[in-house]
């Protein structure tokens, strides 16, 4: 677990529990001192004075990365950015509200979580930050969020990370960060298949995950009764031939031999 240092009022979430560590302004050197090289993110709570955070950031010599719940000026912003690892604004990202904050950043499976991100309508993309600030930011294509089976259509100008970072609202619409991640992460991808060899790692299997992660029914198949495709995802039959699997993964959206890997 790295350390979460909040730097700043102490707050309610920290009374509650969270694993996070409360930092004064006076006892930033000190806590620099004593973190030595651990990954440490630091988190500065409204109305924080970040000059403790300038002053002494030449001794820091670990992996820092920084979380501001309030704008700076360019100036100071350029600054912190040459000092960390990398730097969250909150004017920037639309974040998680702060006591959810706290609680992502220190959770057990913060790899697994979201905190805040920014929608690029220019570029078509949402940029999503994630709990573990030691993994990059995840690009997502605006493309990606199609209608639910409801109807219900994403509304970028809407949107929030919830739900203690495990989904993602546009508007009315959501979906869920483990969704995007399986679709967009191939590590994460590769461990949740790692998670569920011992339940089920057939070609069926993995097949029914992505139709399902894709949103599509069995009868979505073109020229593929859904007969076939609930006997292949049941394992009654034998790998589809060639011509049958190019079918199925053009549908899907991706190469034959990467359907296994869901």
């Amino acid at each position: 677990m790295d350390d979460v240092l909040l730097l700043g009022p102490e707050s309610a979430a920290l009374r509650a529990g969270t694993r996070c560590r409360h930092v004064r302004p006076q006892e930033v050197r000190a806590a620099l001192e004593r973190g030595g090289r651990r990954p440490t993110c630091w988190v500065a709570g409204h109305g924080t004075s970040l000059k403790p955070l300038v002053e002494f950031a030449d001794d820091m010599r670990g992996d820092h990365r920084l979380v501001l719940l309030d704008a700076v000026n360019e100036g100071r912003e350029a600054v912190l950015r040459a000092r960390f690892r990398s730097v969250i604004v909150g004017d920037e990202a639309s974040l998680l509200p702060f006591d959810e904050l706290l609680c992502a950043l220190t959770s057990p499976e913060r790899d697994r979580l979201f905190i805040g991100g920014t929608v690029d309508l220019d570029d078509g993309v949402v940029l999503l930050h994630r709990a573990d600030l030691s993994l990059p930011p995840l690009l997502v294509p605006t493309a990606w969020f199609t209608p639910s089976g409801d109807g219900t259509a994403p509304d970028f100008a809407r949107f929030a990370v919830v739900d203690y970072g495990t989904s993602v609202q546009l508007g009315e619409y959501e979906a869920s960060a483990t969704a995007i991640l399986y679709e967009f992460d191939a590590d994460f991808r590769r461990q949740a298949r790692r998670d569920l060899a011992e339940s089920d790692a057939s070609f069926g299997a993995a097949l029914r995950r992505l139709r399902l992660q894709k949103g599509l029914s069995r009868a979505d198949f073109p020229g593929i009764s859904p007969k076939q495709i609930a006997r292949i995802e049941r394992g009654e039959t034998d790998q589809p031939r060639q011509a049958t699997l190019a079918r199925i993964a053009e549908r899907l959206g991706v190469a034959p031999e990467d359907i296994a890997s869901y």
